[in-house]
């Protein structure tokens, strides 16, 4: 498995920016941008969100808040999203951002 990948893109300022996805892990001694995560139930159902007036559903996620793990942010995002608070979360990566 691919450790991270990383694309670059220009915006219209010109100034370039950088993502590392780095799946399945939080990496030690980077501050993780984002978090998403899915919960399944006993019933092998899995929680997703949709924004008001989009199309898409996606996993539970967002950014992490100033002094808070990555874990946290998770945990805090799930309560947010989807109004409860998971027992076993797996963690599908982590966004880093330059």
């Amino acid at each position: 498995m691919e450790k991270y990948r990383i694309t670059e893109i220009k915006d219209k300022g010109n100034y370039k920016v950088t993502y590392i996805w780095h799946p399945g892990t939080i990496p030690k001694n980077v501050p993780v941008q984002q978090v998403y995560g899915f919960c399944s139930t006993k019933d092998n159902l899995v929680a997703l969100v949709r924004e008001k007036d989009d199309t898409r559903f996606t996993p539970p996620g967002g950014g992490v808040e100033k002094g808070e793990t990555a874990l946290e942010a998770l945990h805090r995002e799930f309560l947010e999203e989807v109004q409860f608070a998971p027992e076993n979360v797996k963690l599908l990566g982590s966004l880093e951002v330059f």
